[in-house]
């Protein structure tokens, strides 16, 4: 690894999450709680990705824009900085050129932050693929890359998963060191300094457990259950689940969600419909990070 623990961490250094997923995302991911934790340790400044103009035309938008407390599961910590500006350069659909010279120049006003800081050092972690303009601009001393999945297969377009892998092997060859979430992404990485840190529970999330109102009906579901809370997309095996559903219709099958539609495989996503429709099978909308405690119970 870069540092072998966190007291030989330099105290000019600041570590500069780069991802995809605001702070205000609403749903916890290994982003917000790897960087909640190493807040504990060293500065970080948690930077999202710049938005996609014809964002500008939504309320959602404007609302959050105005927002003075940001909607999150949890309130960063002291020394977590949330880097979003409220104008920079905005992505445009069809000029990627221009989005490669807008992405650079959030990069250099990253790194400006940086050094108005106080830090000298700067550790870029960066989470996905498609940041490498947003890298360059910010030129930082070390480079962790992140992968937490398999992007490519989020693609159906043979162009974009192209672009996607391109991308990844870019950030991959000048990148110091690597942390996968699982063997099999660390496999399909291929790096001399990989490292393997599997996903984990966000602890104090369930140190006040109150009652959802989901709670009551799910209690009503017959036992056995067995239960998903998460985004419902075609990195489920719907066709398994859909064999076990069939073979033991006592078992009650539980799933708590949003579904993710755009980017579904035609055939995958008949087996998840075909799987949603038995009479065993018991969907739910998305609850709120809060709320999961609650309705693991």
């Amino acid at each position: 690894m870069l540092f072998q623990n966190s007291s030989t961490i330099p105290d000019d250094a600041v570590i500069v999450s780069l991802s995809v997923s605001p702070w205000t995302y609403p749903y916890w991911t290994s982003r917000q709680f790897l960087m909640y934790e190493l807040a504990r340790y060293v500065r970080i400044i948690y930077a999202t990705e710049r938005t996609y103009i014809r964002a500008y035309g939504r309320l959602s938008y404007w609302k959050k824009f105005f927002s003075q407390k940001p909607d999150a599961p949890f309130d960063p910590p002291t020394d977590l900085e949330l880097f979003e500006p409220k104008i920079t350069p905005p992505l445009l659909y069809g000029y990627p050129g221009l989005n490669k010279y807008s992405a650079k120049i959030f990069g250099k006003l990253l790194g400006k932050r940086c050094r108005r800081s106080g830090k000298k050092r700067i550790i870029a972690y960066v989470w996905d693929p498609q940041l490498q303009d947003c890298l360059t601009g910010l030129a930082p001393d070390k480079i962790i890359y992140h992968p937490y999945d398999k992007f490519d297969q989020f693609e159906s377009n043979e162009e974009d998963k192209q672009t996607i892998l391109e991308s990844e092997r870019w950030i991959v060859n000048i990148a110091d060191a690597v942390i996968t979430p699982s063997t099999m992404v660390a496999d399909y990485i291929k790096h001399s300094n990989s490292h393997v840190i599997h996903n984990g529970v966000f602890m104090p999330a369930f140190s006040n457990l109150y009652e959802h109102s989901e709670k009551a009906v799910l209690d009503m579901i017959p036992s056995p259950k067995i239960g998903y809370i998460g985004l419902l997309n075609q990195k489920i095996n719907f066709d398994l689940l859909l064999q076990v559903a069939q073979i033991r219709p006592a078992w009650s099958f539980v799933l708590v969600g949003p579904i993710k539609q755009q980017v579904w495989q035609k055939e995958k996503y008949a087996s998840f419909k075909k799987f949603k429709s038995l009479p065993n099978v018991h969907s739910f909308p998305p609850v709120t990070f809060s709320s999961v405690p609650s309705i693991m119970r």
